[in-house]
């Protein structure tokens, strides 16, 4: 962070994706796609390059997924390891647990690591039909040299982005209760490592809480939640259940950080449609954004935009229903446009 040439820590012919540091800054976790029947790195590379040599590119899958969106599903399974700053060889923790992360998309939101670095938890798909997709929370410790416990069993719809509390006594996560409903409302929930008690923070609330960051001193959850078409910054107090507070009220906001301390500070990117992604200082108490960086003033200073505005109509049975008008730059209401 002084600056300097990289170091290469890692040597993994299968890449490296979703890393996070362990909590005393001396390893690093990642996730690798690998084939689960080669045991050494050098036949991962093997295989990859024959793959990738071959003039015959044909595929054939004996169970789903087989694809995910816009790409095809290989062979391979995504596992989670560990490996020293100063490198080495990679520990590997997920690869004989009988789980390994979503082979359709992983991502830093798909795992994460216990304070004390001794326990890992994260998603993995527990159906073996390959037909009846479950995505469940699943811990391990982090030596990967014990059984793996499934804790979120009980709920047959998915559950996601598992996060550890700084002091370590509650592991939330979310769950849906649809199951095959990729838009169904995602709940947020905390388990008590220690006895096991599940606490409901969302209640009646509709809302779906996106990206999670825990207060320093556990006591809140923030996340971002698509409120009325725009990416906002709610509070999740662990002492008022299914009462959200929100934080902000226009624009969007993601990448939300924040610091330690009693007085914490608050850190993300805003947008609009009249703004790029813009670093804010965010105050949690009243919502104000303090604007950090300028990259992009010059060039919106040579841009004429249009007037935004968000309107509301009644649809099916009464709904209201929210969409965007968006005018053409210098728009004069009192002129008469051509309509195609």
């Amino acid at each position: 962070v002084d600056g300097g040439e990289a170091r290469r820590i890692t040597q993994i012919p299968t890449g490296v994706a979703a890393i996070k540091w362990f909590p005393d800054g001396k390893r690093l976790a990642f996730v690798t796609p690998i084939w689960t029947d080669l045991v050494k790195w050098e036949d991962q590379e093997k295989r990859r390059k024959e793959r990738e040599d071959s003039k015959m590119n044909a595929k054939v899958w004996e169970r789903a997924p087989i694809a995910y969106w816009d790409h095809f599903v290989d062979d391979r399974e995504p596992h989670l390891f560990s490996i020293s700053v100063e490198g080495g060889e990679p520990t590997a923790i997920t690869r004989q647990s009988g789980h390994h992360l979503s082979k359709r998309a992983y991502s830093n939101a798909s795992y994460d690591i216990s304070p004390d670095g001794l326990e890992v938890a994260f998603v993995s798909d527990v159906d073996r039909s390959g037909a009846d997709p479950n995505a469940d929370v699943i811990v391990l410790e982090s030596c990967g040299c014990k059984p793996a416990r499934d804790v979120t069993s009980e709920n047959g719809a998915d559950d996601g982005m598992p996060l550890y509390s700084p002091d370590g006594k509650w592991l939330a996560y979310t769950a849906q209760t649809i199951k095959g409903f990729y838009a169904d409302r995602a709940r947020l929930l905390l388990i008590d490592r220690k006895s096991g008690e599940r606490r409901d923070l969302s209640g009646d609330w509709d809302g779906s809480p996106g990206e999670l960051v825990w207060q320093s001193n556990s006591t809140s959850l923030y996340s971002t939640v698509d409120d009325a078409a725009t990416n906002r910054v709610y509070q999740h107090a662990l002492a008022s259940p299914g009462k959200p507070r929100a934080i902000t009220t226009t624009s969007s906001f993601g990448n939300l950080a924040i610091s330690k301390g009693s007085k914490p500070i608050a850190v993300a990117l805003r947008q609009s449609f009249s703004e790029p992604p813009t670093l804010v200082r965010l105050d949690l108490g009243t919502g104000t954004a303090s604007v950090l960086t300028r990259f992009n003033d010059a060039a919106l200073a040579t841009v004429d935009l249009g007037k935004v505005e968000s309107a509301t109509y009644a649809g099916a049975k009464g709904d209201p229903i929210q969409m965007w008008v968006v005018y053409p730059p210098n728009f004069d209401p009192t002129k008469k446009y051509p309509v195609f």
